[in-house]
Order: C-alpha cells, then sequence, then structure tokens
C-alpha cells in the first residue's frame, strides 16, 4: 500500500464520518421552488433533468426527494459533497440557504446608488458576478465574509482600529 492509498482512504474516512454526524438534507420538488424563487414546477422539472439528476427514492407513491448536494452541483458549487461534508456549520447554513434573486442582491449590495437590475444580470453573464441562470432568471448564491461579518478589529501600534484586508 502506498502512502498515497492511505491518505486517500484517510481522506475518505474522514468524509464518511463527517456525512454521518451532518447528513447530506434532501428536497422535495416544493422545496426546490422555494429555493430557487421560480414559478413553475415546470422550470425546476427541466432543470433537473437537463443535469441528468434522478430523485433519490424511486418509488412512485413517494414524493421526489433529491439530495443538496446533487442541488448544489446544479447551482455551481465546486465539489458539493466536500463542501457540506467538511464545511463549518456556517458554511452548511449558507450551502442550504435560498438563492437570491436579482432584486434581492441589490438590496444587499451596499452602494451608495444601488445598481440597476440589468447591471446585475449583465455582470452575472460576463463572470465578474458568480450566478447561476435557473430557467429564464438568474439566481445568486448568498456570500458571507467571516472576516467581515465578525469584524474581528485589532488595534495596530498607533492605537486605530483595523479590520482584515477587504472589510473597510
Amino acid at each position: 500500500m502506498t502512502h498515497t492509498a492511505a491518505y486517500n482512504a484517510t481522506d475518505i474516512r474522514k468524509r464518511a464520518q463527517a456525512l454521518k454526524a451532518n447528513p447530506v438534507p434532501l428536497l422535495t420538488k416544493s422545496d426546490l421552488k422555494a429555493r430557487w424563487q421560480v414559478e413553475s414546477f415546470q422550470t425546476i422539472k427541466r432543470v433537473l433533468k437537463s443535469h441528468h439528476v434522478t430523485p433519490t427514492n424511486s418509488g412512485r407513491s413517494q414524493r421526489e426527494l433529491y439530495k443538496l448536494t446533487d442541488i448544489l452541483g446544479i447551482e455551481g458549487v465546486d465539489d458539493p459533497m466536500t463542501a457540506w461534508a467538511l464545511g463549518r456549520e456556517e458554511d452548511r447554513d449558507t450551502l442550504k440557504a435560498p438563492l437570491l434573486t436579482p432584486a434581492e442582491v441589490r438590496q444587499e449590495d451596499n452602494w451608495l446608488v444601488p445598481q440597476h437590475l440589468e447591471s446585475i444580470r449583465r455582470n452575472a453573464r460576463s463572470g465578474m458576478r458568480p450566478g447561476i441562470k435557473i430557467g429564464r432568471q438568474w439566481r445568486f448564491r448568498q456570500t458571507r465574509n467571516d472576516e467581515c461579518d465578525t469584524r474581528d478589529e485589532a488595534q495596530n501600534d498607533e492605537g486605530s482600529t483595523t479590520y482584515p484586508k477587504g472589510c473597510d
């Protein structure tokens, strides 16, 4: 057994333990409708079909359930299983949170003059702002910058308060 194989086995074991402690939630189509803030179940059906996402339960008498990690993959999260299993509780809360509409993004942004909705969508199309298109509508993940949220203040030698880089 090589060192690489032992490392991979250890990594897999850690992930399995983390998943046992924090199981992946299952979502119904109604949950997805609320999460993505779309009007039509048909839109949800098209998105799931285009990304080849199948329900975890196959019984016709039951409501179809989808793993949150599969949904996060649709939403563009890199390695959603690792993000869920090895992330902190705050990270999991952010992953579970509903996506934002452009209007909600405009409210969340801290601009003196709010951005026009089309500017937000244009930035998403060009890749300047991470977003996902669900049907014909843009949706955005809530972002959380831990350093800025906690505002860990530090006193420098002159006695003035400083914030982490990028949080001014």
